[in-house]
């Protein structure tokens, strides 16, 4: 087995462990992601956009403008409606951070 396979299988365990939300993508997609209401760092500066993480297999054609629904029960976000501001992939574990704005 290949470093990198490794590192793809240890990194893939490990975000299943870290998900606390899921997300409805358009086309009928959904996926495990890491939700965090606000307090993004970009570029140093603090925002309080709510963002989450995901691995980009869980939706690979997210893109800004897309609107979708956010179910984190232990977050109090039952079916909240987001739509897309950003994505930005991470060169580290093949994850994208993608940015929102409540709809």
């Amino acid at each position: 087995m290949t470093f990198a396979a490794i590192e793809a299988r240890t990194t893939a365990a490990a975000f299943r462990r870290l998900v606390n939300a899921q997300c409805a993508f358009p086309g009928a997609l959904s996926g495990g992601v890491v939700f965090d209401a606000a307090g993004l760092i970009e570029d140093g500066v603090q925002t309080t956009q709510p963002s989450f993480l995901m691995q980009h297999s869980v939706a690979p054609l997210t893109a800004e403008g897309d609107d979708l629904v956010i179910n984190a029960p232990e977050l109090n976000l039952v079916s909240a409606a987001f739509r897309v501001r950003s994505v930005v992939p991470i060169a580290e574990g093949g994850m994208q951070r993608v940015t929102l704005a409540k709809v």
